[in-house]
């Protein structure tokens, strides 16, 4: 077995298992998952009140830090992922 296939194998098992969520990265370079399930607009809809109040919560911080490396470039994303994840670069940006 190469480690070409090894890769695959291995990640399509990771998909298997993280079905439904969104693939990022913590802030201190692990790999990481946004639960799914409708979040994603949850989580667009409470940051943009937030930055509007202009107070960013701690724990919505926190996912804004999750969202901003969201990799959800290709198929497998919709636009709301995309929207979320410039959302939050913007709200980090903008602190």
């Amino acid at each position: 077995m190469t480690i070409s296939s090894l890769r695959t194998r291995l990640a399509d098992l990771e998909a298997q298992t993280h079905r439904g969520r969104v693939p990022t990265t913590t802030p201190d370079g692990q790999r990481g998952w946004i639960e799914g399930g409708g979040s994603g607009l949850r989580f667009l809809r409470n940051l943009t009140k937030a930055m509007r109040d202009n107070d960013i919560p701690g724990d919505l911080r926190m996912q804004c830090e999750l969202w901003a490396r969201a990799e959800v470039d290709g198929p497998n994303f919709g636009e709301i992922a995309r929207m979320n994840r410039a959302q939050a670069r913007c709200a980090l940006e903008g602190e």
